[in-house]
């Protein structure tokens, strides 16, 4: 796969490129997004992590689960505050989630919504990236 980054945003500077959240535009050509969930397609639920941590860095499935546990916040009708406190996290990644969840006449809620049927916020079970962020929470990281 390879990406494709949009000129009209490029770097002028070291220092813009190791920004946080980078300066660049990325794109995925969608042959390359059929490619890839082909590959994910016939990984089995007790496989899929294996196969995460071996693609992902700790920070991509870090970042990756803190999105996927905003949105359970969102659909649990959390203000940006509680979210904000309990995951130290931005209101821009909170808004950035909660557009997400509405794009796409909603497909990130119902997947979401059917991943966990119950609804109830307390009763996810966690995965290990989320056991990670929780923990690197308590320990003020």
């Amino acid at each position: 796969m390879r990406s494709l980054r949009s000129e009209r945003n490029k770097a002028k500077s070291k220092s813009q490129i190791m920004t946080k959240g980078g300066v660049y535009d990325y794109a995925i050509e969608p042959n390359d997004m059929l490619t890839l969930a082909k590959i994910i397609h016939p990984i089995s639920i007790k496989q899929l992590p294996l196969f995460l941590n071996l693609l992902l860095t700790k920070k991509e499935l870090v970042d990756i689960t803190r999105r996927i546990t905003i949105a359970k916040m969102l659909m649990n009708d959390k203000t940006y505050e509680e979210i904000s406190k309990d995951i130290h996290t931005s209101r821009n990644t909170i808004s950035f989630v909660q557009s997400s969840l509405a794009d796409y006449d909603g497909f990130l809620e119902q997947a979401l919504s059917s991943a966990n049927p119950t609804n109830n916020h307390k009763d996810w079970p966690l995965s290990m990236a989320e056991k990670r962020i929780f923990n690197r929470i308590k320990k003020g990281k």
